[in-house]
């Protein structure tokens, strides 16, 4: 039961469960992945049919375009061992990283996607990430350069179960590397387009996000000494000017339960919250501990589905917190499955227990709903 249930982790991870040694896979230059059934290759062709309508047409696309063919009995045949690059340079997406930077990549730390904390292994056109140091996915990629190191576009074409790779086209995994030092690798939300530019971030912008801050549990004689005040601006942290959450907590002895709470409630990003599958961001914190929670209309009592932030001493940490990481407190309310079409707000909290006394400072960046 417990193999059976890592098994289908794996698959929600992907998003989508795609048949097995089904289907032709055509492996593009620029990553992008058709399922088809091929019937002729040549010097200069490549003629297929779409899986999804094998009665259809034939296709026909040129071999220049492919980068390499895995066939549904599990063969695979590389078509061209290189993969395109920008014109004029590297002003558009490439592969073949150099090799400085596929070293240096190579031995930065894992960092934490989606729950689990990845290591990336890149090798010119495709790339493999590791979870405790057993291959976990794997795919091909494209880069481009920007003015402080690179953007990754990761495309990914299968997973591993039991040692075995399994054919699971997937969403694209788009990291951002910065030259050092220190150099640092981190996810983003920016991808690559075909002009070799980056698009538009994902990140929500605070200002737009309706947040709003209270210490109504606080007894009425205690309010003046306990604070949550919040601020919103522009800052740089490491070398990148950036949009800040800066919320800072002082709670006074005795304070109660609900303080020190920072709320996001804008019927835009509650939307968001309902379509997505969690939320990552990054902190930069005092070593305290804050806590997220997600509010929906169906709980009680404030029994909140919630996860624990925990922040080191002036150093950025990135956080990811899939719905399927919250808990509701033991021992408070009444317990209920977590029904995300029914979200109402999202809170930021300082994590301290009832009536006691302390403060706390962190800023948040990067917030974003995926």
């Amino acid at each position: 039961m417990k193999q059976f249930c890592v098994f289908m982790a794996v698959f929600l991870f992907i998003g989508v469960i795609f048949p097995i040694n089904a289907q032709d896979l055509i492996v593009l230059k620029d990553g992008n992945i058709i399922e088809a059934k091929v019937m002729e290759i040549s010097s200069s062709e490549i003629r297929y049919k779409r899986f999804t309508h094998l009665d259809g047409p034939m296709v026909v696309i040129q071999a220049s375009s492919v980068f390499s063919i895995k066939y549904e009995n599990g063969m695979v045949e590389v078509i061209n061992t290189t993969a395109r690059t920008g014109q004029g340079g590297t002003s558009g997406p490439q592969s073949n990283l150099p090799p400085l930077l596929q070293s240096a990549i190579n031995q930065l730390p894992a960092i934490p996607i989606a729950g689990r904390n990845l290591k990336f292994q890149l090798n010119s056109d495709t790339w493999t990430a590791q979870v405790s140091g057993k291959d976990f996915l794997s795919g091909t990629l494209t880069f481009i350069d920007t003015d402080e190191g690179y953007i990754l576009t990761l495309k990914q074409t299968h997973t591993y179960f039991r040692g075995r790779q399994i054919s699971t086209p997937g969403a694209n995994i788009n990291l951002e590397y910065k030259e050092g030092p220190p150099s640092s690798l981190r996810l983003t939300s920016r991808s690559v387009n075909s002009t070799g530019n980056s698009e538009s971030s994902d990140y929500i912008i605070f200002s737009d996000a309706g947040i709003d801050s209270n210490v109504d549990g606080a007894t009425p004689k205690l309010k003046e000494s306990t604070t949550a005040n919040f601020d919103i601006g522009r800052e740089n942290i490491e070398e990148r000017e950036q949009e800040v959450l800066t919320m800072n907590v002082k709670l006074a002895n005795g304070s109660g339960w609900r303080v020190g709470q920072f709320s996001m409630s804008n019927p835009s990003i509650v939307q968001k919250l309902k379509e997505g599958s969690g939320v990552r961001f990054n902190v930069l914190g005092d070593g305290k501990k804050w806590v997220l929670q997600i509010a929906t209309e169906d709980i009680k009592d404030y029994c909140y589905y919630e996860a624990i932030i925990s922040t080191k001493k002036n150093k950025v940490v990135s956080i990811d917190i899939p719905y399927s990481k919250l808990k509701q407190p033991s021992g408070w309310g009444k317990k209920m499955a977590f029904n995300q079409n029914s979200i109402n707000y999202l809170n930021l909290q300082y994590h301290t227990s009832i009536g006691a006394s302390g403060s706390s400072a962190i800023k948040i960046f990067d917030f974003e709903i995926y």
